[in-house]
């Protein structure tokens, strides 16, 4: 529940236009974090942009609207991704989008699974949205009170575990039918 998140998108070393935010509202999560970071490029962008993204979800959905394909009603964050959709009709053939596989490394490079570029553009990128996700300040109370429900949280499930434990291993009495009576 205190999971925070924060996103980052990078152009280059000391690029003006690189930029990163900290997630606002309730939903904090890494799918959210990448549609955000994707709008803002979209929004800012001036010139061709090759787009890496390391989420399959954000990309396929970028995709399709690069396509022209129209807008589900009830796709998540459907206010950004029209956003988006307004952006791409705006700025004809700016954008190329790419899945990349993400954390690989000089192994992922050396297996030729990611490219040197997109590696260090997604690893760029990532720390700009570590760095963003550190700026969210949670009150000291708010996190010792959710400590303490977690604790609470893994006692409750150990005594029903073991509840469950003992009683799948009791076996019934033999001369007992389990929910049956001679009547």
């Amino acid at each position: 529940l205190l999971a925070r998140a924060g996103y980052g998108v990078y152009y280059g070393i000391d690029h003006r236009l690189n930029y990163s935010a900290r997630v606002h509202g309730i939903t904090q999560n890494a799918q959210i974090a990448e549609t955000l970071a994707v709008r803002h490029l979209a929004a800012v962008a001036e010139r061709p942009v090759q787009i890496f993204v390391d989420n399959k979800a954000v990309v396929d959905r970028f995709q399709s609207l690069l396509e022209g394909e129209p807008l589900p009603p009830d796709c998540s964050f459907h206010d950004l991704w029209t956003t988006m959709q307004r952006c791409i009709v705006a700025k004809p053939g700016l954008f190329c989008v790419e899945k990349v596989a993400s954390h690989l490394g000089d192994e992922g490079i050396n297996e030729a699974r990611i490219s040197v570029i997109a590696e260090e553009f997604n690893r760029q990128a990532d720390a700009l949205a570590t760095a963003a996700a550190r700026t969210h300040d949670l009150p000291q109370a708010v996190i010792e009170e959710a400590k303490h429900r977690h604790r609470q949280a893994v006692v409750l499930h150990s005594v029903a575990v073991a509840i469950y434990d003992r009683r799948h291993r009791t076996l019934p009495l033999p001369d007992r039918r389990a929910g049956y009576t001679e009547a």
